[in-house]
Formats: structure tokens, C-alpha cells, sequence
């Protein structure tokens, strides 16, 4: 996935996101439009042409950009993937994950014990977020951290955190 920000005097004038670079140049095209060109309200149906000041339409193209404005193309491909596993592993309560990790025969002393190996401060913090959490983020580094030292690598957490929802 790309997403593409409009800059003009370092500041983002206008942003989008495309599965395929074929949809991204299309989008540009529409934008370098001069009397559209960065502005957030662009819409897709706006015709990919600059309109010239002797009068005569041109073909936009990434050369054709407006020199005020810089294009920078990102790869959001990562992120993206990211916060849709979020979606799927969304927060769990205290509860659920103590029911879960019991089912699989982890009891809260073990845990206590697998926290307690850290070096400090990261041992304290852990162990603060452990007992005081409202909830659980599947993705933080310390449920990572404490859920290898567990012997859960990633898919044995999603699995993990697909039966704390059962509860």
C-alpha cells in the first residue's frame, strides 16, 4: 500500500492512500490539476489536466507538479497490515486474559515468576501493568516479551487471545 502526502512549504496539504500504483497515478494526475492541486477538498472525478496560463490544457504528469509543492510517497504496506491486526486482536480485560492463560495451564504465580526474571526498572513496570491493567493490547512489546518468555511465539499469542474472548 502507498500513501502519498502533498506538501507545500513543509506543511501537508493533502494525503491518500492506494492499494496499487496504477490508482496512485491516477489520484496525481487529478491532483496537479492547478486549481486543485494540494487542496484537501480534491475529489477523484476532477479531470488529470493542468490548465496553462496562455490558455491550453496539458496532460499532468509527475513533472508537470507546481514547484511549490514536493510529493513524498510513503509505503504504509506495514502499518496498514499493523493496525489491521489490531482490528482482528482487539483489547481483552484483565479477566479474560487470566482465564485464558489458566486453560492452558499458566497460573497467575507463574506469570508473577516469569515477570520477577526481568531486570529492573522493566520488572516493576511489568509487573505494575500485570496486576493494575483495565486492559490488555495484544501488540505492546510487553505482552511479546512476557508471552515469549511464556513459550508463546506470535501465533500461539493470537491463539492465546482468540480463546480470552471465548470468556
Amino acid at each position: 500500500m502507498i500513501k502519498i502526502n502533498i506538501l507545500k512549504n513543509g506543511i501537508v496539504t493533502n494525503s491518500a492512500s492506494f492499494k496499487t500504483i496504477e490508482e496512485k497515478d491516477e489520484w496525481l494526475k487529478d491532483c496537479i490539476d492547478k486549481e486543485t492541486f494540494g487542496k484537501p477538498e480534491h475529489q477523484r472525478e476532477l479531470t488529470p489536466r493542468i490548465h496553462n496560463e496562455d490558455g491550453t490544457v496539458t496532460e499532468a504528469t509527475y513533472e508537470t507538479v507546481p514547484s511549490e509543492y514536493v510529493i513524498e510517497e510513503i509505503d504504509i504496506t506495514q502499518e496498514v497490515e499493523a493496525e489491521n491486526l489490531k482490528k482482528q486482536y482487539p483489547p481483552i480485560s484483565p479477566r479474560q486474559i487470566r482465564l485464558a492463560l489458566l486453560s492452558v495451564g499458566i497460573t497467575e504465580v507463574m506469570v508473577d515468576s516469569a515477570i520477577a526474571t526481568l531486570p529492573s526498572p522493566d520488572k516493576e513496570a511489568a509487573m505494575i501493568a500485570w496486576k493494575y491493567s483495565t486492559q490488555f493490547e495484544r501488540f505492546i512489546p510487553a505482552v511479546e516479551q512476557i508471552g515469549l518468555m511464556l513459550n508463546f511465539d506470535g501465533v500461539g499469542l493470537n491463539t492465546l487471545w482468540e480463546r480470552a474472548r471465548l470468556f
